[in-house]
């Protein structure tokens, strides 16, 4: 930017000092000998060195003038001379301004050639700069260039990085994908069985709130047995004999129940077989009548047959056995359409009456599946109803261990007063403060079992001791259960599984036992004994659950198991004070 601005200025100069010059003269070129040629305005000005001679040519033309002049006009010589003088003077004026603009000129011309000079170094700097530039120009270029190679190199490293983590990610992301699939499956399966919790905790909440008035009125009936605890006695006989009474009829109504079961079972398998037997006498007799008539149609086909034979045979001689054979010919195919329309009206009558035979088949499965259906609900209902009086039976025999308790601290405190009543002293004893003695009743643990199946293998026994599980197949054909999952549920969470192999199948009315590893020394003997070598011990809690699981994540089997410690009450008893008799 500097050196082109000193172009500017330098250019500037040379053209005000070009421009500043008298439009008169202008100074164009000098000859080697000095002289030079002056133009302004169409007028060519001597050198200083023809001035003279010009002066003294003019001098000597102006003396020859005068002389003339003086000569014809005497009387003007004074007026001529004075103007010579005048013009000389003039001259000598105009002579020297023209050798101040020859030395202006010349100055011009020394400065003119020092701006070329000037110009002609600016000129090389500017080329010498903008050479150095363009060389600058050109290696920052190949820089970039060389940047832009490695950058691009180095992105399509990134790229092909980035795309071979791509192709990496892609499984993982489909198998976080399958992974969340499952997660949200056995989140959903969860959520069922949080909502069966909070089923079971509401129903056991109102249960606890239907008990409560209950067990108020059992503790003010504590109370009032406890007033009277002398009849305690008839109470408890009262209590036992009413026992006795329920078990007996939930002896009757179990026997009763498994009784009209098994007829019911056995009357429908017999009707039902009876059924399918009389359908098949009258299918069979069906076919062998539509068999028979078809045969006897071919032995009349084949005497009629036979007849036109012997007739051909008779008439050959008569020059007509080409009538015979067409007549026989159309003979065989009416015979043939006839016995072919029959029997597809047969066939078409014996479709008919199989498909109805078999509609109304499944008519009677489906009527059997429904009575069956309400004989299971029937049995549900009876055996639910069985729980409930299992459940007053040993709410029952809770009460009557409170009150044997209760009787039996009564007795023992009768014991100690007639004990004390018949030890007499004569002299009368220091006053005593007998201290209050505890006694704990009774302490059990109550266990509340039940078991559910939708499938046709049941859990039918845990150990108390978590050493195995039973399962049972009540149906009479193999059952198989590849693949099914047994597991263990403690207090709301799961700490065992085990899964059976996928060709385990159980033998019909057999049953098989999970062991635990840690139960001892058991030998893999199935289908009879498996053992879980992942499985210490079948762990029990307050709640168990026990579950079988098809791989579907459908429950086939379900046994629940409630503990309950019921701690005995404590009856404080203290010695009354009492003075003993004395003997007067």
């Amino acid at each position: 930017m500097m050196k082109k601005q000193s172009k500017r200025v330098v250019a500037t100069r040379s053209q005000k000092v070009v421009t500043s010059t008298p439009r008169v003269v202008s100074t164009t070129s000098y000859s080697r000998s000095g002289a030079s040629t002056v133009a302004g305005d169409s007028l060519s000005l001597p050198s200083p060195l023809s001035s003279s001679s010009m002066s003294t040519s003019m001098m000597s033309t102006r003396g020859s003038t005068t002389t003339s002049s003086t000569r014809r006009f005497a009387s003007s010589s004074s007026r001529s001379f004075i103007r010579e003088e005048d013009e000389r003077e003039e001259m000598i004026t105009l002579n020297d301004r023209l050798a101040k603009y020859i030395d202006s000129v010349h100055a011009l011309d020394l400065d003119s050639s020092r701006a070329q000079l000037l110009d002609v170094s600016i000129v090389e700097a500017r080329q010498t700069a903008m050479a150095e530039i363009r060389a600058i120009f050109e290696k920052e270029l190949d820089d970039a260039r060389r940047l832009h190679a490695e950058e691009r190199e180095r992105l399509k490293g990134e790229c092909a990085k980035y795309k071979s983590e791509l192709s990496d990610l892609k499984p993982r992301l489909k198998s976080a994908e399958k992974e969340k699939n499952e997660a949200k499956k056995r989140l959903s399966n969860l959520e069922s069985q949080i909502t069966e919790k909070d089923n079971r905790i509401r129903f056991l909440e109102e249960e606890l709130n239907r008990v409560k008035p209950e067990l108020n009125n059992k503790d003010k009936q504590l109370k009032t047995a406890k007033i009277e605890i002398e009849n305690g006695a008839i109470i408890r006989e009262q209590l036992e004999k009413k026992i006795r009474d329920l078990q007996k009829d939930l002896e009757l109504q179990e026997e009763y129940y498994k009784k009209q079961l098994e007829k019911a079972q056995g009357a429908w398998d017999e009707t039902l077989m009876a059924e399918w037997e009389k359908y098949i006498d009258n299918l069979n007799v069906s076919l062998s009548d539509d068999l028979r008539q078809v045969r006897e149609q071919e032995m009349d086909q084949e005497t009629e047959e036979n007849e036109l034979t012997r007739m051909l045979t008779r008439i050959k001689g008569f020059g007509v056995s080409e009538f015979a054979s067409e007549l026989r010919k159309l003979k065989g195919d009416i015979n043939v359409k006839d016995q072919n329309d029959t029997l597809v009206a047969r066939i078409m009558d014996l479709e008919a009456q199989l498909r109805k035979e078999r509609e109304a088949h499944v008519d009677a499965l489906s009527r059997r599946d429904l009575e069956i259906e309400e004989v299971k609900e029937t049995v549900a209902v009876r055996v639910q109803k069985y729980n409930d009086l299992l459940q007053i039976k040993l709410r029952l025999d809770k009460e009557i261990a409170t009150f044997r308790a209760l009787l039996e601290g009564g007795e023992a405190r009768l014991r100690k007063r007639a004990m004390l009543s018949d030890s007499f002293q004569e002299d009368t004893p220091p006053r005593e403060q007998p201290q209050p003695k505890r006694r704990r009743i009774n302490d059990e643990v109550q266990v509340t079992r039940s078991s559910t199946t939708s499938g046709l293998v049941s859990i039918v026994e845990t150990d108390n001791d978590g050493n195995f599980i039973k399962l049972h197949n009540h149906t009479d054909s193999d059952q198989s259960i590849g693949g099914w999952e047994l597991q263990r549920i403690v207090d709301g969470g799961l700490v065992a599984t085990f899964t059976f192999n996928n060709r385990f199948s159980m033998n019909p009315g057999h049953e098989v036992t999970i062991w635990a590893s840690g139960s001892g020394n058991k030998v893999q003997n199935p289908p009879s004994d498996v053992v879980s070598k992942d499985t210490e011990n079948w762990t029990k809690g307050d709640s168990t659950e026990t579950l079988l699981v098809r791989p579907d994540g459908e429950v086939m089997a379900k046994c629940t198991e409630l503990r309950e410690h019921v701690h005995g009450e404590f009856i404080e008893t203290e010695a009354r004070e009492f003075r003993p008799c004395l003997v007067m």
